[in-house]
């Protein structure tokens, strides 16, 4: 059996080197895509502990999962919430006794403009947060608008209501798993200002001279908190 992980935040390709870079734990789609080319049709166990993050980056976690041709059992170890609840969604599932699932609608960051703007933004959100639902309607067969309502009250579950609800096929037999911290409940996300300064100046592949890796990362922090 193979095993890989979905921890931290889940972000989009693009980001994953910039999480890397500044040691902020996340998965990414290609990061999850290289493991089960890896794993090469065997089966492969996913162990979950995410607060979430990028919407679409989740829908193509899950889609990974979903279209595996081998064997997935995904472990909920710590929580799934937000994103890595859709990603949790993909296959045979079990829980930890210890852990959760949160599930919401989504939402966006940073809309700026006239009510047009916001007129498109809640168009896009709707979209989106119904495209979401169908992921957890086809885990549990509730129909999609009893799951809206679940989603629009930010609904997190236990591992035993995960299990009645059917969210969850199983418990984990020897309820081995990461406990639950509050801390889980804050996602880390870098500031996207942090990240264009960094992608602005390659300072991934290319760290700015006479600056050693640790005064270049608190250089971008220390001028995301002016």
């Amino acid at each position: 059996m193979k095993k890989t992980a979905i921890k931290g935040i889940i972000v989009s390709n693009d980001y994953q080197r910039i999480y890397d870079f500044f040691g902020v734990e996340a998965t990414s789609p290609g990061k999850l895509q290289k493991d089960l080319e890896d794993a090469a049709g065997d089966e492969v166990n996913v162990e979950i502990n995410s607060p979430g993050g990028y919407v679409n980056a989740g829908s193509e976690l899950y889609t990974l999962l979903n279209s595996y041709k081998g064997n997935v059992t995904i472990d909920i170890v710590g929580q799934a919430a937000s994103a890595a609840s859709v990603a949790a969604m993909a296959r045979h599932n079990r829980i930890s006794p210890t852990a959760s699932i949160m599930i919401h609608n989504v939402s966006v960051d940073g809309v700026s403009g006239d009510y047009h703007e916001m007129d498109k933004a809640s168009n896009m959100l709707q979209a989106l947060t119904k495209s979401v639902a169908n992921a957890y309607a086809i885990k549990t067969g509730k129909a999609r608008k009893d799951v809206l309502k679940l989603m629009d009250t930010e609904t997190t579950m236990d591992a035993d209501e995960a299990v009645k609800e059917g969210f969850v096929d199983e418990m984990i037999p020897d309820g081995s798993g990461a406990a639950v911290s509050i801390l889980n409940a804050n996602c880390q996300v870098i500031p996207q200002s942090i990240i264009d300064k960094v992608v602005e100046m390659d300072l991934v592949k290319h760290p700015a001279e006479g600056l050693d890796l640790a005064n270049s990362k608190l250089k971008f922090l220390e001028l995301e908190e002016i």
